[in-house]
This record gives C-alpha cells, sequence and structure tokens, in this order.
C-alpha cells in the first residue's frame, strides 16, 4: 500500500513536471514569435529603406 502511494505522489510530480515544462515552452514560443516578428518587421522596414534611396 505504501508503494501504491509512492507510485501516484510520483505521477503526480510527473504531472506537475510536464505542466511546468509546457508553460514554459509556450512561454518560449510565445518568446520566438515576438522576436521572429521583429525581425520579419526590420527586414520589411530595410527593404522600405533601401526602395527609397
Amino acid at each position: 500500500m505504501h508503494m501504491a502511494s509512492g507510485f501516484e505522489h510520483g505521477k503526480s510530480n510527473l504531472a506537475d513536471g510536464a505542466y511546468e515544462f509546457a508553460v514554459r515552452a509556450s512561454q518560449f514560443a510565445i518568446t520566438t514569435g515576438e522576436f521572429a516578428i521583429s525581425t520579419s518587421d526590420l527586414a520589411d522596414n530595410a527593404y522600405e529603406f533601401a526602395f527609397t534611396l
């Protein structure tokens, strides 16, 4: 019985870890997305700048 509760505890720790990882991964994806958007804005600006020269 003690082993079973230890196993349950292990599962909940694993679930917490997976959730934590998912949160971090989504934050990283958002940051990466924002970086990609700002990079493409920069590219657009550079193109417009070159076009006006």
